[in-house]
This record gives C-alpha cells, structure tokens and sequence, in this order.
C-alpha cells in the first residue's frame, strides 16, 4: 500500500533481559490454537486428485467423516485401505477410491461440508501419512474450492506443526539454541495470525507467505527436542503474542516495520546486527549495475504508463536500509516506491538483478554519496559488541570472561569503549555496572554524536543528511546484502548468536523490542 513518505527519527532500541512468566488464558487476546489447519494444496493450485498413504509399519487405515465448528467430528466410516485417492464428485461430493485398483472405497455428498480423512495408527499415537513426498501426523481435510479441484489440508496438533516448521524454516544441524528461537518465533508467529487463510477453509498456507511446512521428513531428535523445550511459550508484547516475523539474513542491520510493511509494531525496531558476519551466511554481499534505459524497460513491465526514465535516487531510513526510490521520466512524472515494494520492483531476471534484501543502496555510479550500507551510522539498537573471551574490567571488579558491552547506538567491540554507564550481558544473564571502563583498542562512535570518543568526526554517514542528486549520469550501483523483508529475527544472525553462546531467550531479546517471553495456557 502506497504511503507518504516521512523521515523516521532514529529510535533507540534497548536489549532486554527475558523473564519467563505464567499467565491465564483470560490475559491472552484471543484463544491460544491447540490444532492448525495447513493448507498444502489450495485455490488455482489445488489438486484434481489427491492420493494419501498410511506409512509402513504406522498405520492400518483410514476412517473418515465432517467437522463441526468446534473441531469435533462426526465419523461415517472406515478404509480398509492404506493407500487411498480422493476425486471432487459431483457439484459438492467426494469419491474415495483405492489407489493401485481404483476401487471405489466411498461415496460422499455432505451437502457441501468438508470430507475429514483420519489415519488409523495400529497402536501408534502419532501415525504419519505421506502425501506429496512428505510425512504428516494429523489429519487430512478436503475443502472443495471454485476452481472445482480441492484444498488439500493437513489438520495438526499445534506443537506437531511447530515440529513441522522448524527443519524447513532453519537447517535442522544448526545449534539447538537456534532452533530453539525458530521454535519461539514460529510459533508465536502461528498464535499471532490464525485464521488469516480463512476464506480457503485453513488457517496458515505452507509456504514462505505463512511459514513453510512440510511436515516430519526433515525433523530430527534436535529440532524435536527444541520445539518441546519451548512448548507452550510465546514471545508476547502487551501480554499477547507478537507477530514474529523471522527473514533468513538482513546483511547488517533490521529495520523498523512501518518502513517495510504499512503499520507500526513497537516490537518490530532496526537493530544492528553484527552477527551475521560471524558465521557462514548465503547473499552475504550482491553488486548489480542497472541503467536508465534498463530501468524504463523494467518500469514499464511492471504495468507503469511512463516516458524514458532521465533521472532517480534513493533515500535511506535511520537504519541505512534503502527506504525510498524514486523515478522521475521526461514528462517529469514521478514513480515512488518506498518499503518492500523497493526491493520487489528492483528484483528482475531478466536483467540478472537478484536483490533480496531492503539492505541495499541505489547510486549514480559516477558521484555515489554512499559505497556501501557500511558507509552508514550503525543502526539503532542495543548492541552487542565483542566476541566471547574479551575480559571487561567494571567498578566491581573484572566480569565474566564472556560478557558483552551494550549500548544504544551501532556495533562496538569492548576494546572500544570510554567511561559511561552500560548494562553488560554474559551468558547467565544482563547486570548494569554503575560505571564501566574499557580503555584501548580503534576508533568508536560516541551514541548520538557522529563523532569517536575523543570527539573526532567518525567518518560515518547520517543517512537522513543525504542530499537529493540534481542529476542522474545513466547508470547505477545496486549493491547490498542479506535475504528477506529485513523485519524481526535473522534466522543467519540467530545462528551466530547460538554459536557465540548466546540462549533462544537472549536471542529473541535481541531482535524483537520490548517483549516478554511468556507460557500461555
């Protein structure tokens, strides 16, 4: 959705110490899910035919019926079939027939209600049904839609769907305390958007539009064990569980919701993130040229009414993310895209330009302002900033040899800092010295001021000072890193957080602002 633009004031987001709380269904807003409906299969992608197979050595079968409102069930019958296919039949019926034989196993019109498969598990409480190539537990529920093919939707326990998500969200040999935080995320994520596939008769779709399920094929004892660890937790803002929005890599630095997307969540805030460039990351870093021409063509391709582009720029949020690009054609018309569209309109095969990220800057190659998102004050956040090991010597006394010095203003590494009062994070949890002193080590920035912390000018560039190029030369730098919309956690940055020590907890703390990770019942 098309908005005005605004310069964000930089905003200073402060890291916090977890606490673990209980609290009463009745402090939730809305009813916490025990069952999710997945859509696998739906809309113009739905399946003509839909075959399920009870997993060897699991299942003996299949019995079937409606559900009500309330997720009970009213069965009807019985497969004496491990392998079955389900057809539309009819205007609103189903037939249900062997698949090898293709014997008609059922017939049924319930007058345009939903058929519901369930596998029978021989003494297995948790029996599996491969469908697609992919292993399930549940259900199976079948939803006739208007392209006259059916929904194919898989009706889980939540913390089995979690289970679902975490291997396909996250490699499942990352540390544990990573997949932990995808545990947390995901499923407050789930919490936070039931229902939004409602009109399709689910509750999330299976892929990265929701969050990508594929059932237990790729699960393992590790990630198993990380959703159970966290079972029944959610990372809540306000006493409600928060849309946990999660990318796969920001390339340095997150960025405010309202700068993405068209709405202001006070948990979603940039932060720096150092971490990503402490482990083994994909897109770490991309450079593209593009020019003018190439621009028009690509404009006009995505449906704009345009003469020949002559000039454009960019203009950057508090963070250093790109937060506005503007076009303007001979005519002197005017294309403004802000927000995620940026990266959507720029991203073309046709051109060989793969940008995935809102970590990217757009400049005349001839007279850039900027080089790199580098070149930018490190983005608002409360940082951590020196790798574990580095002794911090505080008025108490020498800390924990694997405390981290946080402030409010970019990466630092502990080397760096002068007096000042700064809360300090080790891996039992954060404690506030009443003064801290590090001496020695390179340049820092002083929060706030743009200069070191002998009060020399850092260098570094406010990216709301920009001015706007009177001129454009014919082609531009598109150079950035990082995969995703650049909102919540980096699931890259999780890792290297994990491999520096760090807990799920500490982890969400970092990447969502102002939340309390809670255990809804």
């Amino acid at each position: 959705m098309k908005r005005h633009h605004r310069r964000t004031a930089l905003i200073l987001c402060i890291f916090l110490l977890f606490t673990i709380l209980p609290m009463s269904p009745a402090q939730a807003a809305s009813p916490l899910p025990s069952f999710v409906k997945v859509g696998l299969y739906y809309g113009s992608e739905g399946l003509s035919r839909a075959n399920l197979q009870n997993k060897t050595g699991y299942g003996s079968g299949y019995t079937y019926g409606t559900m009500n409102p309330d997720g009970s069930l009213n069965y009807y019958g019985t497969l004496n079939a491990v392998e079955i296919t389900v057809q539309p039949s009819g205007s609103t019926g189903f037939k249900i027939t062997q698949t090898d034989s293709g014997a008609v196993l059922a017939s049924v019109d319930f007058g345009g209600q939903d058929l519901f498969i369930v596998p029978t598990g021989n003494g297995c409480p948790r029996p599996e049904t491969w469908f697609k190539g992919y292993t399930y537990t549940g259900s199976f529920l079948y939803h006739r839609n208007s392209y006259g093919t059916l929904n194919v939707i898989n009706y889980v326990a939540l913390e089995d769907y979690i289970k679902g998500v975490i291997p396909y969200e996250m490699n499942n040999q990352w540390p544990y305390e990573a997949l932990r935080a995808q545990a947390l995320a995901a499923r407050s994520y789930t919490a936070a958007t039931m229902g939004g596939h409602k009109s399709d008769g689910f509750d999330l779709c299976n892929s990265t539009d929701c969050q990508v399920y594929r059932g237990t094929k790729s699960a393992n004892e590790t990630t198993d064990a990380a959703v159970d660890s966290t079972a029944g937790m959610y990372i809540t803002y306000a006493g409600s569980p928060i849309m946990a929005v999660y990318h796969a890599s920001n390339g340095g630095a997150t960025e405010n919701s309202e700068n993405i997307w068209n709405s202001t969540l006070p948990y979603l805030r940039a932060v720096a993130d150092p971490w990503e460039a402490m482990t083994t990351t994909t897109r770490r870093s991309w450079t593209y040229e593009i020019t003018l021409s190439q621009i028009t063509k690509l404009l006009r391709a995505r449906g704009n009414d345009c003469a020949s582009i002559v000039h454009a720029y960019a203009e950057y949020t508090a963070a250093g993310n790109i937060g506005r690009l503007v076009f303007i054609d001979a005519n002197g018309k005017v294309l403004d895209y802000e927000g995620e569209s940026i990266r959507l309109m720029l991203r073309s095969t046709d051109y060989g330009i793969g940008i995935s990220s809102q970590r990217l800057i757009f400049e005349d190659k001839a007279n850039p302002r900027v080089t790199s998102p580098a070149d930018f004050i490190p983005a608002p956040s409360g940082v951590i900033g020196t790798p574990l090991g580095t002794p911090i010597t505080g008025s108490s006394g020498t800390l924990a040899a694997d405390a981290h010095v946080l402030t409010s203003s970019g990466l630092y590494s502990a080397q760096h800092f002068y007096g000042g009062s700064y809360p300090v994070l080790t891996s039992s949890g954060l404690t506030t010295q009443a003064m801290l002193t590090v001496t020695g080590g390179s340049q820092s920035f002083a929060p706030g001021s743009g200069t070191d912390s002998s009060g020399s000018a850092s260098g570094a560039i406010d990216p709301l000072s920009l001015q706007i190029p009177a001129s454009s030369s014919g082609t531009f730098i598109v150079s950035g890193g990082g995969n995703g919309h650049n909102l919540g956690m980096s699931q890259f940055g999780a890792k290297g957080m994990a491999e520096q020590g760090y807990t799920a907890e500490q982890i969400i703390a970092y990447y969502y602002t102002g939340v309390s990770i809670q255990r809804l019942s």
